[in-house]
């Protein structure tokens, strides 16, 4: 079994003095790095990377690993000790991320733990069938996510973009964990005011405030010794930060005019859409909070970072919404969404199944069942011309009324997202290059999809 290094010529000997007991290969450049890979001889097959970050087409390589051989490990080194870059290392799949100077015992426990065999852990086949998906990022996810689950005091921070199944990733914390009997209890931040979110939060006395006919427990009360899920916590004002500070470190709160401390029971599971590292820094998050809400800090990837993932997804999305029809994509509808980028992430692709299966197709799924703006967006991607993004032959076989819509559809969707790209989103600019008042702008891109 090979080990690839890729690094500047003068560490070469660190790491035949510190690696001794392994084959090593050595590349200066990712690129060339990776043009060996694409040629590799399978009999002499690669166990594992040992990538500096800095190295000349390291990022490409990370990128390109993963295309090619997405189930082989790699440990990355930073030569910058800067904490963002190792951050994102570990966020698209390394197994470590180490500073130089490389410390042999460090580098030894890097390369063991990657190549080791993964010991399953005995809640990833549970999550596995809650969460779907087999790529390696989402494994090594699943696999975080199950260790968090055994720690039941300490809190969950799910971090990832929308649609990426966060709110499941949360209910399978509460389901798999210590008490799923009792309640899980769910908020969203961004949903209500900073008043109402503390009110609603630790609750409060008879006498509060006006309205305040009763005493009200509040969501800390009412998850007991369950689960106390907050969502988009990048958006809790700065005085309420504090407080949930206090909930996490102390395991008390205090409701709104209440003259003593009530114990907190539950575990709280956190999720965001924000880069929270960016948010202290732009001092709109409590450096404090984050740091203690970091214990578990759980990222899952996007749909587009999991290689042929879509594809797990819609055939589960099929099986669950019709599960005796027998349907399958066919090859132009997988071609077609292996372009689509899925900027709403799997909750989009379950969304794109319902619309799919509102047109009841018979045995296959093609494409003038999808919707038209995301036939036109892949065909983009893709590179194709416009009359193939604008026409896709199946339209041609539909009445002449429905054909023309989706060709104006798809049409629509392509112009209005080119010249809000021009505008940097500006409407106002954007409709008068287009010719068209800002209102007619607006609903026409709407309907495109936009």
């Amino acid at each position: 079994m090979s080990t690839i290094v890729i690094d500047q010529h003068a560490f070469h000997d660190v790491y035949r003095e510190f690696l001794v007991d392994r084959e090593l290969t050595f590349f200066e450049n990712g690129i060339v790095a990776l043009d060996y890979v694409r040629k590799v001889d399978l009999r002499k097959p690669i166990e594992l990377f040992v990538i500096c970050w800095q190295a000349n087409g390291a990022s490409t390589l990370i990128h390109g690993i993963r295309d090619l051989a997405n189930h082989i490990p790699f440990v990355v080194i930073d030569s910058t000790r800067s904490v963002p870059t190792i951050a994102a290392a570990l966020s698209i799949g390394a197994s470590a991320a180490l500073w130089k100077p490389i410390e042999e015992e460090k580098l030894l426990d890097a390369v063991r733990q990657a190549t080791k065999e993964q010991g399953t852990h005995p809640l990833e086949e549970k999550l596995r069938a809650r969460l779907i998906g087999d790529d390696r990022t989402w494994r090594s996810a699943l696999r975080s996510l199950a260790i968090a689950i055994d720690n039941s005091l300490e809190p969950v921070l799910i971090v990832g973009e929308s649609g990426v199944g966060k709110e499941l990733a949360a209910r399978a914390v509460h389901d798999l964990g210590h008490s799923p009997k009792s309640p899980l209890v769910s908020v969203n931040a961004a949903t209500l005011s900073p008043t109402l979110l503390e009110a609603e939060l630790f609750g409060y006395e008879r006498g509060a405030f006006t309205d305040a006919k009763e005493t009200h427990v509040g969501y800390c009360g009412e998850c007991k010794d369950g689960t106390l899920f907050l969502d988009e916590i990048g958006e809790i004002p700065d005085s309420l930060q504090a407080r949930l500070l206090r909930v996490i470190q102390e395991r008390k709160y205090r409701p709104k005019m209440g003259v003593r401390d009530l114990p907190f029971k539950g575990r709280i599971v956190l999720a965001t859409n924000k880069n929270l590292i960016q948010e202290v820094e732009a001092k709109r998050f409590r450096q404090d909070l984050y740091q203690r809400i970091n214990v578990h800090e759980i990222r899952l990837p996007s749909l587009r970072e999991r290689r042929n993932d879509w594809l797990l997804m819609a055939e589960h999305f099929l099986k669950e919404y019709a599960p005796s029809s027998g349907l399958r994509l066919s090859q132009e509808v997988r071609e077609i969404l292996r372009h689509y980028s899925f900027p709403g992430n799997t909750r989009q692709l379950e969304n794109i199944i319902k619309h799919v299966l509102v047109h009841r197709p018979t045995n296959e799924i093609r494409p003038h069942h999808l919707p038209p703006q995301l036939v036109a967006d892949a065909c983009a991607s893709a590179g194709e011309s416009q009359t193939t993004l604008a026409w896709p032959e199946e339209w041609m076989c539909l009445p002449y009324k429905d054909a023309k819509e989706r060709v104006l559809l798809g049409f629509d969707a392509v112009y209005f997202r080119k010249i809000l790209d021009r505008h940097e989103g500006h409407q106002a600019n954007a409709a008068k290059e287009a010719g068209l008042d800002p209102k007619t702008f607006r609903d026409k891109s709407q309907k495109s999809g936009l």
